[in-house]
């Protein structure tokens, strides 16, 4: 719970860990960007929340958005959210675009492990790839890859 003063902010990222998608999980993100009084850390965050969301809706240039405020924002998980928007352009077949995300991931953390993990695949031919996940979730305020 990120607290009672920010409900639309809290429940943004319920909608995100709970898989929520479709405009039903993006209607108290959206509340909370427009509505309610963020820091720039918590505006990142809901940014990385709805785009969490954008991504299990299969909306992948809108979450490429949301991470990418997210990061412009300054969010403190700058590795999870370059993965995350690296996921949605190797989505899109903007394997270049993913290949950096990956590397920028591992500059912040090289141990990262999706972030590895995805590099290897891309090494890989097209026809030989383990594609990118349907869904990811968000994890204490922030989103992550299912299963990492």
């Amino acid at each position: 719970m990120i607290g009672d003063e920010l409900p639309m902010m809290t429940a943004c990222y319920r909608s995100a860990v709970d898989g929520a998608v479709g405009e039903d999980g993006l209607e108290p993100c959206n509340r909370s960007l427009s509505g309610e009084p963020l820091s720039d850390r918590k505006r990142a965050i809901v940014h990385a929340n709805r785009g969490v969301v954008q991504f299990n809706s299969g909306d992948y240039a809108a979450a490429i958005e949301d991470f990418t405020a997210a990061l412009d924002l300054g969010i403190n998980v700058r590795a999870r959210i370059l993965v995350n928007r690296g996921l949605c352009y190797e989505a899109l077949r903007y394997d270049a675009l993913a290949r950096a995300d990956y590397q920028a991931a591992l500059a912040f953390n090289p141990d990262n492990a999706a972030a590895k993990r995805r590099l290897e695949e891309l090494e890989k031919p097209a026809f030989e790839r383990v594609g990118v996940p349907r869904r990811i979730t968000a994890d204490a305020g922030f989103a992550d890859i299912e299963g990492s």
